[in-house]
């Protein structure tokens, strides 16, 4: 699985690697699409960083793009984000209809995308009891958009310290994502920490 993020990729070229990776890999590529969430992150590399029902607005046309480019013997698109012009792609990919396609998120724009144009919802670990409500939540929004079953994903994580003690302070650490937590604030110090 390779994440994606629309906001750095053209989606055409992202398609065109994708298929050759998917032959190399004799159809075993999956993608997940992440509709950017780190501002300083885009600064860092130069690309712009919108606002976040725009940033899924343009995920949606960049999934509209990939699965035409993927799908369609020429594809021409034209959209607020993205366009395209009787783009030919080949070879299409290995996996029919296309490579699976993940992506994760808690507000109603996304996991209403989610829903009508991926293929799976992953989401980070939590309680049984929670993942089932989210599942639940999904099942029911594919449904209303009148498509088979989707699949999903949880990303699980280990955490080794010394103690006890020390692994919870740092699940407590790395959980708290808020751009105003120290923890994020402090991401370059924990990138060389965990480095070293």
């Amino acid at each position: 699985m390779v994440a994606v993020r629309p906001t750095f990729h053209a989606p055409a070229l992202l398609a065109k690697q994708a298929a050759n990776i998917d032959h190399i890999s004799n159809g075993r590529l999956s993608l997940n699409v992440v509709s950017s969430w780190w501002e300083q992150e885009a600064r860092m590399y130069g690309v712009n960083f919108e606002k976040h029902d725009d940033r899924y607005a343009r995920t949606s046309e960049w999934l509209d793009v990939l699965n035409g480019v993927w799908t369609e013997p020429k594809f021409s698109y034209s959209g607020k984000y993205y366009s395209v012009e009787n783009t030919v792609l080949e070879p299409k990919p290995v996996r029919k209809p296309r490579p699976t396609l993940y992506a994760g998120g808690e507000s109603e724009a996304a996991k209403n995308l989610i829903a009508l144009k991926c293929d799976a919802y992953v989401m980070h670990g939590d309680s049984p009891e929670y993942l089932a409500a989210k599942v639940a939540d999904m099942r029911e929004r594919r449904e209303r958009f009148g498509l088979p079953p989707m699949q999903f994903g949880v990303a699980g994580y280990a955490i080794v310290r010394e103690t006890e003690a020390e692994a919870r302070r740092e699940l407590a650490h790395i959980t708290d994502v808020k751009q105003s937590a120290s923890g994020f604030a402090n991401l370059p110090a924990m990138a060389e920490r965990d480095t070293a």
